[in-house]
């Protein structure tokens, strides 16, 4: 328990250490609001630069330059979420032969000793929760620039047509 709780420690530092020019945010989850507003910022700038055909050659470097930017990013949050669950299941398997070998109440089934486990690790496993959903968040904000990607394309084929060019 300590162990996990000096690697969450570790690794919020580590998260701060990433942010530039932002202040520290207090929780795991002030966190990753913080990181989902400022994906969303930047969606929503990408998608306006779409609207101007003029920019789509300067968007179209910028917007590659996000993605990489996001799926570093979004490699990142799994290697600490590996990381997390590594430590979360060592010290869950520590605690489940304590409870089932030495703790001084006996547990009458395997259920209770689970439970038990659980109530001890709860703020662990929420926080890996937490970071699982900020991953899948991540993960979409990805797909979502591939298909601006995409857009890019279409919308030059459009303003061919409207313009009768080809």
């Amino acid at each position: 328990l300590l162990y996990l709780k000096i690697q969450l420690i570790i690794l919020e530092k580590k998260w701060i250490y990433i942010m530039e020019n932002e202040k520290a945010p207090a929780t795991l989850e002030d966190y990753i609001m913080l990181h989902q507003q400022r994906w969303s910022g930047i969606i929503a700038e990408l998608n306006t630069k779409m609207k101007n055909f003029a920019d789509l050659i300067d968007l179209q470097n910028v917007i590659y330059a996000k993605r990489q930017d996001a799926t570093d990013y979004y490699f990142g949050i799994l290697s600490k979420l590996s990381n997390l669950t590594r430590a979360y299941k060592a010290n869950y398997s520590q605690k489940y032969n304590y409870y089932k070998t030495q703790a001084q109440s006996r547990y009458s089934s395997e259920a209770a000793i689970n439970a038990q486990i659980d109530a001890d690790f709860r703020d662990e496993k929420y926080q890996i929760e937490l970071l699982d959903q900020h991953a899948k968040y991540i993960s979409e904000t990805i797909k979502t620039i591939d298909n601006l990607i995409y857009g890019i394309s279409s919308r030059i084929r459009i303003e061919e047509l409207i313009n009768h060019v080809k």
